[in-house]
């Protein structure tokens, strides 16, 4: 029989001696489960897990973070019927979610959101790869807007005439359904059926930026110093947010210019009023905007859906809130997925809405790690 190396023996370690391993004593799993963020970060653990220990589950548990109800509102970039760029709103949710029937006259009845697993999976990415800025110190808009895509351009290698094509995009006028439901019944036609989004041209932004925006924007932001109207707040629907409430705004589109998206997820230290940002007067805490190249238009406002969804959710809600990184964020959104149900394709009619239950299930049992064990 001819002589083999060990590798190809069918048994290579049989009669071999080796040194015998180190055996090291490891804590109890419930031991090693009350170290500090440390230790914890050296641990595998579940999403689930990740996000007990951030809810209060920690010795590092900061219990001087307040948690806000959130309303978010969704708004798409649009052309208006003078031909200028607007962010118009599309939907809407306090708890569940509402949306600009088609033709745009009136709001949908509030229904469980349905959301695709492409849309949440694309959220994650973005937040996994994208421009995250927790505690954003900016006290205007275009502060915010100039560090975000100011990040983006640096990541990405935009060049300084797009970077600033993409801030004027962001600093456009926001225009709500209940500003438009006034005009009605005799602009109806006109007026909203205009407000179908439609591809912003590099011409259209280029000639309109000069009018809109001056050379040196005052340190008390755009909204308040550019618009030409008085923003008109929706009283009537601010009686049914609860006191207290902060808000979200997602900005989505496509737009010529770009070859690639560019997205950012902003969390404001100090929530203020913008102008006519959304259609309420309560305070802004997060901005996210989304906008891609020409045909993402649909896809970009999934994402937005399913971010606002899970904004509103009442898990999710309180981790974005207390995140104090990317990683924390991503295990918000992956303890989300985990509690997510499918439904298959030609089984149920994506057109009927979902009616939101009598009672809401309680949702403590998600704050608390379901997998730990001693």
């Amino acid at each position: 029989m001819e002589n083999r190396e060990d590798d190809e023996l069918p048994f290579p370690d049989v009669g071999v001696s080796k040194p015998m391993a180190k055996f090291v004593r490891q804590p109890s799993r419930a031991n090693r489960l009350t170290k500090t963020d440390s230790l914890v970060g050296q641990i595998i653990l579940s999403p689930a897990e990740k996000v007990h220990f951030l809810l209060g589950g920690d010795s590092q548990f900061d219990d001087s973070i307040q948690v806000h109800p959130l309303f978010c509102e969704l708004e798409e970039l649009t052309v208006s019927p003078t031909g200028e760029m607007e962010w118009s709103e599309a939907a809407r949710w306090v708890k569940f979610e509402e949306a600009v029937e088609i033709g745009g006259a009136r709001w949908s009845k509030p229904r469980v959101a349905s959301l695709t697993l492409h849309s949440i999976f694309e959220l994650r990415s973005i937040i996994s790869k994208g421009v995250v800025l927790l505690d954003c110190n900016a006290a205007s808009l275009d502060g915010i807007f100039n560090q975000a895509v100011g990040k983006i351009a640096d990541e990405q290698k935009l060049d300084a005439t797009l970077k600033d094509e993409i801030v004027s995009l962001l600093l456009h006028k926001h225009r709500h359904l209940h500003e438009l439901r006034k005009d009605l019944p005799l602009m109806a036609d006109k007026k909203l059926q205009a407000r179908r989004p439609s591809v912003p041209s590099r011409s259209l932004i280029t000639s309109s930026s000069s009018a809109r925006f001056p050379s040196s924007p005052s340190s008390a932001g755009f909204l308040t110093d550019y618009s030409d109207d008085v923003p008109k707040k929706n009283k009537a629907f601010m009686r049914k947010l609860p006191p207290g409430a902060e808000s979200a705004v997602l900005l989505v589109g496509e737009y010529e210019g770009l070859e690639r998206p560019v997205s950012a997820f902003i969390r404001l230290t100090n929530p203020q009023v913008f102008g006519d940002l959304i259609e309420v007067d309560v305070p802004t805490k997060f901005i996210f905007f989304h906008i891609g190249p020409v045909g993402s238009s649909e896809a970009n406002k999934e994402v937005g859906r399913s971010l606002a969804t899970m904004l509103v959710d009442e898990v999710f809600h309180e981790v974005v809130y207390r995140s104090k990184n990317r990683e924390n964020l991503l295990a918000g959104v992956d303890e989300f997925i985990d509690n997510v149900t499918a439904l298959p394709p030609g089984e149920w009619d994506p057109d009927i809405l979902l009616e939101p239950p009598s009672n809401v299930p309680s949702q403590e049992s998600r704050k608390k790690a379901r997998a730990l064990a001693t």
